[in-house]
């Protein structure tokens, strides 16, 4: 028998297609001349996929990726059927492993000796396991076995704190000493001795923390035809913030405002992620971290409601110019929050009772809080911004009452808000919405990216989250939906990020944050 000659073989465990989807192929195909790479399945894998594939997109997107591209031109030779993905993949299934009751359904040592006895690699590397299961790589370790965490899945948790970098004082006294206190931005990068700064970075220059002061990095943007897409950017410039902005004062339609709501911002971080990203229509996909108490949240729910009510007349045209048409900026606010416990399936209830609303309201308790927060709290409560204004619901079976908000109304056609659950985001598709992603730490990438592709014309997607509060098993502080998409989108010109390092809640919640559990 004639072995199969590969340059590398790569036992993927389900985890990684479930975090991963079809991405994981294309990351194993080969871009040099030479031997194909070889990805390895067995039955049992196969059947463990399947009977995931309804709680996950990402094995779905794997497996229809492998339905639709693998072929099985030979036949089984010594328990092994060989398959081609693509002329720089190849796939194969073992068959004939005998199960050692474990966890993994088959006995490692023999699928290596049977891969051993079919396949020659090129690269004189072990056979690869890749999983991210702690457990897993544990255990085949001890058998001196060859095991990966999907190292192309990672990334650096820190990524989310580069929406606002360190300035040094060159770059300051430059700033200073001219007239507009701007300068260019390749001026900018030299000054800091830099690789990169892009468009809405801020740059933060350190001080006493009242003298602390900032800047931020702008351009001309240019838009299509139809003004529904940035298509370039011009003239960026890294100009310091001016003195009605050190104050916090918000800037809408060229007016000042004091406060969203009744929400003020309580530092200048704050006050940048509420003037440059959530108010901010130019930014589209905008990244709002922080850890507990920082927020982000309610920050967030008071600019999203602020966009979605159609103000009256006088402020309409005081926020958006004169000759704005009645409605509002986008039509309503789609919430989307991973149903994930604290602790995991142990600390879990199980079913609730009561109505929709009931059952998920322990999981919409931030929200509720954010709006007992605003001038909203005194005018309707949290439940009728789930109603739809004519129709019974999937929520309440009585519409909304008519209530006036900031001397207008909220979408006479929709729900103010509209809960959505990412697993059955498949189809769907948003139009003129503002998007508020929470607790996306706890999304998985491939999940992540199946909610960005519903984005369709006028919306705004707001992603919050903190990578070091993961409560998804799957993820991890460097594995999961949020540091994934700061990293695929920042650096676009309609993409800002900022991290809220300010804890505002008690002195107690602070200091838990320096509790080390292992002293």
């Amino acid at each position: 028998m004639v072995k199969q000659t590969y340059h590398d073989v790569a036992i993927i465990r389900p985890d990684v297609l479930a975090l991963g989807g079809d991405g994981v192929f294309h990351h194993f195909q080969r871009q040099k001349e030479g031997p194909s790479n070889l990805v390895v399945f067995t039955p049992g894998d196969l059947d463990k996929l399947n009977a995931r594939s309804r709680q996950s997109n990402g094995i779905k997107s794997g497996l229809a990726y492998l339905a639709n591209h693998q072929n099985f031109p030979n036949p089984k030779e010594g328990g092994i059927s060989f398959g081609k993905i693509s002329d720089s993949l190849d796939i194969a299934v073992v068959y004939g492993l005998q199960s050692d009751n474990d966890s993994r359904g088959y006995d490692p040592e023999q699928l290596m000796k049977k891969l051993e006895d079919n396949v020659n690699i090129r690269s004189n590397e072990l056979p690869l396991f890749m999983t991210n299961n702690s457990a897993d790589r544990i255990k085949l370790g001890a058998l001196g076995l060859r095991v990966e965490k999907p190292e192309f899945l990672l990334v650096d948790s820190s990524i989310v704190d580069s929406g606002i970098v360190i300035g040094n004082d060159d770059l300051y006294a430059k700033l200073q000493s001219t007239k507009d206190h701007s300068v260019s931005l390749g001026e900018a990068i030299d000054l800091l001795g830099v690789n990169d700064l892009h468009l809405n970075q801020f740059i933060k220059f350190l001080g006493a923390e009242s003298k602390s002061e900032y800047a931020r990095i702008t351009g001309n943007l240019f838009r299509n035809r139809d003004g529904s897409r940035i298509i370039g950017v011009q003239n960026e410039t890294v100009s310091l913030l001016n003195h009605h902005e050190k104050s916090k004062r918000m800037s809408i339609g060229g007016n000042t405002f004091h406060n969203v709501l009744g929400v003020t911002p309580f530092d200048m971080e704050q006050y940048l992620a509420f003037q440059d990203g959530l108010l901010n229509q130019d930014v589209e996909v905008f990244f709002l971290c922080g850890s507990q108490g920082s927020g982000k949240t309610l920050l967030t729910y008071a600019a999203a409601v602020d966009q979605i009510i159609w103000h009256n007349k006088e402020s309409r045209e005081l926020r958006y110019g004169k000759g704005k048409p009645k409605g509002a900026p986008y039509d309503g606010m789609v919430l989307l929050k991973p149903n994930e416990v604290l602790g995991g399936k142990r600390r879990d209830v199980g079913a609730l009772p009561g109505n929709l609303f009931q059952k998920l309201k322990p999981h919409l308790e931030p929200y509720v809080d954010a709006h007992r927060e605003t001038i909203l709290s005194g005018t309707l409560p949290f439940e009728e911004m789930l109603r739809h204004p004519k129709f019974p619901n999937d929520f309440f079976n009585d519409p909304r009452k008519k209530y006036t908000v900031e001397g207008g109304h909220f979408n006479p056609n929709l729900e103010a808000i509209q809960m959505t659950y990412s697993g059955f985001m498949r189809g769907r598709s948003f139009r003129n919405m503002f998007v508020v992603v929470d607790e996306a730490q706890n999304l998985e990438p491939f999940e992540m990216k199946t909610i960005f592709e519903r984005l369709g014309p006028g919306c705004k997607m707001v992603v919050l989250g903190d990578p070091r509060q993961v409560d998804n098993p799957n993820c991890s502080p460097q594995i999961n939906g949020l540091t994934h998409a700061v990293a695929h989108y920042c650096g676009q010109p309609n993409t800002a990020l900022i991290n809220l390092s300010r804890n505002y809640r008690s002195a107690a919640s602070e200091h838990a944050r320096q509790w080390n559990i292992y002293n």
